[in-house]
């Protein structure tokens, strides 16, 4: 049998689609595998970074758990030595409990030392409420002072101006004086 020459082209066109579209079922795999293979790296490279993270998070923590044991070792001998204070003063109390006794007098005395030392704080805070009274003074009167001196200046500048232009009158008179 014999095939016609349409019948060849069209058979040759399936064919060739067939091949192109082969070829381009290849190109999409191999971009496929390429987006694979990156999207691996980049997986590879976070899973990296996240190690590198938690091993410098571990790193920190055991320095950071070396430091909490060594405030507790610190805190825990702060303690010993506390509760021998407690103990000593316990002791110290109890030996003064012993021996002392308080007299009307000792009281007397030491509400006089009260009285006293509350009169002197009384006292204290008025001096120090007129320091702060004479320091404000102080402060409008070196305002004061600061303006007279400015204006004084100015007057000196005024007075030296004057002066310049008298000098220059004279100057001329005595020019013309001279030319006469």
């Amino acid at each position: 049998p014999q095939v016609s020459e349409t019948t060849l082209q069209s058979e040759l066109q399936r064919v060739n689609k067939h091949i192109q579209m082969v070829k381009d079922q290849i190109v999409e795999a191999h971009l496929a595998k390429e987006r694979l293979r990156h999207e691996r790296e980049t997986e590879e490279a976070t899973f990296r970074a996240i190690e590198m993270r938690l091993r410098a998070a571990a790193d920190q923590m055991g320095q950071e758990r070396a430091e909490q044991q060594r405030e507790v070792a610190a805190i825990e001998q702060a303690v010993k030595e506390g509760e021998r204070i407690v103990q000593k003063l316990r002791e110290n109390l109890d030996a003064l409990a012993v021996t002392k006794v308080e007299t009307s007098e000792e009281t007397g005395l030491m509400v006089q030392i009260n009285r006293t030392l509350s009169e002197e704080e009384s006292r204290l805070r008025e001096e120090m409420t007129q320091v702060e009274q004479l320091r404000q003074e102080i402060g409008v009167l070196r305002a004061e002072l600061d303006c007279v001196l400015e204006e004084r200046c100015m007057a000196k500048e005024d007075l030296a101006a004057k002066l310049m232009q008298r000098a220059e009158l004279v100057a001329r008179r005595e020019e013309a004086e001279e030319g006469v």
